[in-house]
């Protein structure tokens, strides 16, 4: 069995006022996946996402398929597990208190 994985994903593009935060907040219980996903103010959006590296892959790929019309560059990177109970849309403001 995997353990769960957390990776940070971010998004440049045309990735703000699309339905981006919505979307990927709608798809993301089919994938089994927990975290979240913000708009940034540099106009880019951060996905948070934990769960299996399969499932998070899989995720990633629906996202990315959703918005490859938009997106015109993804970085990546792993860090460390929070253990979120769901996904859900956050706020940059709420994000730099937890940390």
């Amino acid at each position: 069995m995997q353990r769960p994985i957390a990776r940070r994903y971010r998004y440049e593009g045309r990735v703000q006022g699309v339905g981006f935060r919505r979307i990927t907040e709608s798809v993301a219980p089919t994938f089994k996946v927990t975290g979240y996903v913000m708009n940034l103010s540099d106009g880019r959006v951060e996905l948070h996402v934990e769960g299996r590296i399969d499932d998070i892959d899989n995720f990633v790929q629906e996202i990315d398929r959703k918005f490859e019309s938009k997106i015109t560059r993804v970085t990546q990177e792993l860090v460390d597990l929070r253990k979120y109970n769901k996904f859900s849309v956050a706020f940059e403001r709420e994000c730099r208190e937890v940390m």
